[in-house]
C-alpha cells in the first residue's frame, strides 16, 4: 500500500473520535487513519510532521455570502466607529479617497456600536458627504441608509410608494430618513453601477482565502442572484479554484432560476456544484423586519413578510417542480408559521429542504421538521451578537426559545452550521466558541461577558464541531465523502494549533489553523512550506 503523504500530528479527529495520530492520503482521498507505528510501513512520496498539531475534518460553512463577504473585505470597514461622529469622520476620509461619481458603499453599519443606540439620519451622512451618492448596509444587510444623494438618483421622495415586501421609512411630515428596509432597498441598488468582472473576482478571491485560511474547506454560497449570473459566476469560481480549491455549492436566487432549466441540483463536480433555490420569507431581527406572531416589544409592528401567501407557494412549487433543494431564509416564528404551512401543502421529495437562521423559534413546529426531513441551518456565532438586543426585541418569554440550538438538535431535526458572512466574520470558531460558551463577543473577537444567555441550550465542542461537519455534508447530500476523516473520504481537513475539545472554552475563539487540506492540497498558513 503507497500513499502520497503521511502526515503525523499530536491527534486526529476523524469526526466521530480520535482515531489515532497519523493520517495518510492517496489521489485525493484518505487512505488510512490510525497511531503512527501501526500506519508507518505505509510507503508514501512525502511525510511530515505536526507534533502540537489537532487534526479534524475540514469545516463546512453551510451558508454564506461568498461575494458580498469579500467585497466586505475591500471595503471601507465602519465597524470600529462608537458614534455617529466617529463614522461621519470615517466617511468622509473614505470620500476623499474615491474618484468621479464613485458610490460609497459599506455592509458594517450597526445602532448597537454606537452611543447613540440608533442608526444616523441621511442628512447625518450628508454632513460628511454630500455631493456623493452613499449607501450603507446594516450588517443584516436586510436594511440599508441612503444619503439624500442615493435618495434622489433612486427617485426615492416623499410620495414614492415602497416595493411589496419592503419599507421606506419616513418621518413625521412623511420625508424619507433614508433608511430602507428589505425589498425597499432594491430602488437603490437597481441605480448603482454594476459590478465589474475584475472587482468581483477580486473579491472572491479574498472571500476564498480568507474561508481556507479559517479550516473551511467547503462552502455553500449564495452569490447567484439574477438571471445571467450563474454562468459568470461558475467560470470565476473555476478560475480562481485552480489557485484556490475551495468547494462550492452554489444557491441561487429566485430570479436566477429561468437561466438553470438545463442544470438540476447538485450538477457539477466535486468542486463546483449547482445547490438550492434561496427564497426569503422574511427579514431580520436586527433591523427590525423578522416576520414575528406577535409584536415587538421595542417597536410597532410585527416585522414585514417578503411574499403573500400565494405567491410565496408559488415560487417554492416552481423551484420544487424543477426538482431543486430548497434553502429558505426564516428568522421569525411567523415567517417559520408561514413556511411550515406552506411545505405541507407541497409535494417535498427528500431533498433535505433547508431553513436558514431559524433565530425565533416555534417549538411546536419541530416535530414537522423532522416529519417532513428538513435541516435547520443554524448560526451559531449570532447568538454571541444578537444577545445585545434580542430580549429588547422579543420580551423574556420569546428570548428563552430564541437561537434555541440545543433544543433543535435534541429534538432530532438535522442541523447544520454555517456563518452568514459578511452579516458575521466566517471565523468559524467563533461560531463554535458562541455554540459552547453563548456570551456575548464584540465584532472584534473581544469577550464581552463571561455569562452564558440561556446556558440550557450550550452546545459540547463536539456538537458544535458535528454541526460544521458531518451536519453540514448531511444537509448537501455529501456525508459519504466531507464531514469525516475516514477512508475513502476526501481529504479535506484542518491542522489546529489547539486541541478545541479539551482547552477551556473561551480560548476557543483564538484557535489558529496551522494548515488546510483540499483534496491532499495542502496550505501552510505559518510560513511552513513543508
Amino acid at each position: 500500500m503507497k500513499a502520497d503523504f503521511l502526515l503525523k500530528a499530536r491527534k486526529v479527529f476523524d469526526g466521530d473520535n480520535f482515531a489515532g495520530d497519523t493520517l495518510a492520503v492517496k489521489d485525493g482521498r484518505v487512505l488510512a487513519v490510525g497511531n503512527f507505528n501501526d500506519l508507518k510501513e505505509i510507503k508514501a512520496d512525502d511525510s511530515y510532521e505536526v507534533p502540537e498539531g489537532i487534526v479534524i475534518p475540514g469545516l463546512i460553512d453551510g451558508h454564506a455570502h461568498l461575494l458580498p463577504y469579500g467585497m466586505f473585505l475591500r471595503e471601507v470597514d465602519i465597524s470600529k466607529a462608537k458614534s455617529i461622529k466617529e463614522l461621519q469622520i470615517i466617511l468622509k476620509e473614505a470620500h476623499e479617497k474615491l474618484r468621479g461619481n464613485e458610490w460609497l458603499v459599506t455592509s458594517s453599519l450597526s445602532e448597537d456600536r454606537l452611543i447613540e443606540e440608533r442608526l444616523p439620519t441621511r442628512y447625518e451622512i450628508d454632513e460628511a458627504v454630500p455631493d456623493r451618492p452613499v449607501f450603507l448596509r446594516r450588517v443584516c444587510l436586510h436594511a440599508g441608509l441612503a444619503n439624500s444623494k442615493a435618495l434622489e438618483l433612486a427617485g426615492i421622495a416623499k410620495d414614492t410608494k415602497a416595493p411589496l415586501g419592503g419599507e421606506i421609512v419616513k418621518d413625521a411630515q412623511g420625508i424619507p430618513t433614508g433608511l430602507l428596509l428589505e425589498e425597499a432597498m432594491n430602488l437603490v441598488k437597481d441605480v448603482m453601477p454594476s459590478l465589474s468582472l475584475e472587482t468581483k473576482k477580486e473579491a472572491l478571491k479574498l472571500a476564498f482565502f480568507e474561508a481556507l485560511r479559517r479550516g473551511i474547506t467547503s462552502v455553500r454560497s449564495h452569490d447567484i442572484a439574477k438571471k445571467g449570473d450563474f454562468r459568470q459566476y461558475q467560470d470565476i469560481v473555476r478560475e480562481i479554484q485552480e489557485e484556490l480549491p475551495l468547494r462550492i455549492s452554489a444557491d441561487f436566487s429566485y430570479a436566477a432560476l429561468a437561466d438553470l432549466d438545463d442544470y438540476s441540483f447538485g450538477a457539477g463536480d466535486e468542486y463546483f456544484s449547482l445547490g438550492a433555490l434561496k427564497v426569503f420569507v422574511d427579514g431580520s431581527l436586527g433591523a427590525g423586519t423578522a416576520w414575528l406572531k406577535e409584536p415587538y416589544v421595542d417597536r410597532e409592528g410585527r416585522g414585514i413578510p417578503i411574499y403573500t401567501r400565494e405567491e410565496l407557494k408559488r415560487i417554492l412549487k416552481e423551484g420544487l417542480g424543477k426538482g431543486f433543494q430548497l434553502a429558505i431564509h426564516v428568522i421569525g416564528d411567523q415567517a417559520l408559521a408561514e413556511t411550515i404551512g406552506v411545505l405541507q401543502e407541497l409535494e417535498l421529495k427528500n431533498l433535505r429542504h433547508r431553513l436558514i437562521h431559524l433565530q425565533v423559534l416555534g417549538t411546536e413546529y419541530l416535530p414537522i421538521m423532522k416529519e417532513l426531513g428538513l435541516i435547520a441551518e443554524i448560526q451559531p456565532k449570532f447568538v454571541t451578537s444578537d444577545q445585545v438586543f434580542a430580549k429588547e426585541r422579543l420580551g423574556k418569554e420569546r428570548a428563552r426559545y430564541s437561537y434555541a440550538w440545543k433544543t433543535i438538535m435534541a429534538s432530532g431535526v438535522g442541523c447544520s452550521g454555517g456563518s452568514d458572512a459578511p452579516v458575521e466574520h466566517i471565523n468559524p470558531f467563533w461560531g463554535i466558541y458562541g455554540a459552547v460558551t453563548r456570551r456575548q463577543l464584540a465584532w472584534t473577537g473581544e469577550e464581552l461577558s463571561q455569562e452564558p444567555w440561556h446556558p440550557e441550550e450550550l452546545l459540547t465542542v463536539k456538537e458544535a464541531v458535528w454541526l460544521y461537519t458531518k451536519g453540514a455534508a448531511y444537509a448537501e447530500f455529501s456525508e459519504e465523502e466531507k464531514g469525516e476523516l475516514k477512508p475513502g473520504y476526501f481529504a479535506d481537513f484542518a491542522i489546529l494549533d489547539k486541541d478545541i475539545f479539551a482547552i477551556s472554552p473561551d480560548l476557543i475563539k483564538d484557535t489558529e489553523v496551522l494548515a488546510t487540506s483540499v483534496g491532499g492540497r495542502l496550505f501552510w498558513w505559518e510560513g511552513r512550506s513543508s
